[in-house]
Order: structure tokens, then sequence, then C-alpha cells
């Protein structure tokens, strides 16, 4: 499973991700030829990490080439010239008119239709074109539709680890036309209520 994983974040060419990493995050690193060392960890409360063969490392202010290049030097002790890779997963939560909400996993890299799709897709009365993003008490307004039809990733609509997504309800317009249709008919069921009291 983890080979899948590792195939299919490969092959959407991984941006390069400068954030600090925070309790919670999840990083998959892959150490090329030696399958019994690639896994996901998670960054616990105290921003460490442990790998087996390594052990604990503080990854607090690290990015992930920063991470890279200590677990290079830590690795290098053990196996002849390693070939690592350092691919942080952001933690987002999609929320609102999707067919699973909830918290997903994804790379910087992850395009937000992909992104859309692990929620199960959207339902038929999403507006996802007054989608929000909620970043504690910051909202930021996001075009899903145009980011799905433009084929952005998490990296070119800023999404960070942590992140809400959160993808509404449309709206219901009503037209003058149907406005007049239900005020008229509301007063004709009144008029007819009216006469059969007298």
């Amino acid at each position: 499973m983890l080979s899948l994983v590792v195939a299919t974040l490969l092959m959407q060419g991984v941006v390069s991700y400068n954030a600090e990493f925070k309790p919670g995050d999840v990083i998959l690193i892959k150490v090329y030829r030696h399958p019994e060392y690639s896994d996901t960890f998670l960054v616990d409360v105290d921003t460490t990490i442990y790998l087996p063969l390594i052990g604990t490392i503080k990854v607090a202010h690290l990015t992930a080439s920063e991470l890279r290049d200590t677990l290079y030097q830590k690795f290098a002790q053990f196996i002849k010239r390693p070939e690592i890779d350092v691919i942080p997963l952001f933690k987002i939560n999609i929320l609102g008119e999707v067919r699973r909400p909830g918290v997903y996993n994804i790379t910087s890299a992850t395009k937000v239709t992909d992104a859309i799709a692990l929620a199960g897709g959207l339902m038929p009365d999403a507006d996802p074109k007054r989608a929000i993003i909620r970043r504690g008490s910051k909202v930021i307004k996001i075009n899903i539709d145009k980011a799905i039809t433009t084929e952005k990733t998490a990296y070119d609509v800023g999404l960070r680890s942590g992140d809400i997504i959160y993808i509404p309800r449309k709206r219901i317009r009503l037209s003058l036309s149907t406005i007049y249709t239900i005020l008229s008919s509301i007063s004709l069921l009144i008029l007819i209520i009216d006469r059969l009291n007298r």
C-alpha cells in the first residue's frame, strides 16, 4: 500500500514545501531500496518523529528539505549513499456539501479536484464557487469550481495543514415572476379561505 501511495505522490511531482512542521502533521519518508524504513510518520506533540534504526528526531523549525538533509546524515551511518524523499502530508478538513466530510491527508502537489474526490465528490446542491477556507479565525474565499477546471494544486491555492475547506449549498434564487406567482397563489388561497369562513 505504501509503495502505491509513494508512486502516486511522486507521479504528481511533489512541490517543495517550505513550511515548518507542527504537531499533528504527517510526513511520508521514502528511503529508496529500503522499504523497511519507508513509512508515514506522525509529528508528536513535542514536534518529534520516531524512525526505526534512527530513533527520535526533533523536526521543529525544520523544512522538508532540511529534514531530508538531516535524515541523509543519520542514515548514511548505516546505509551507503542513501536516497531519501521527505514528503509532508497536509491534514485538511473538507466539510459542507461533499459526500464524505472529514479529515484527509494530501500533499502540496495534490490537485484540488483530487482532494474533493477523497471526500467523495461534490453533492448535487453544492456551490463550489462560494467555498471558503477557514484558518483559525481567518476566512479566505476560494472558487473551488475554478480551481478544479484549471487543475490547481493545494500549493497553487495556498492550502496549509489544518485548513478547513467548507463548501456551501447553492442559494435558492427566485425570479420576480416566480415571486409574483407565489404571492398571487397565497392571495388566492386567503380569498378562498375567507369565503369558506363566511
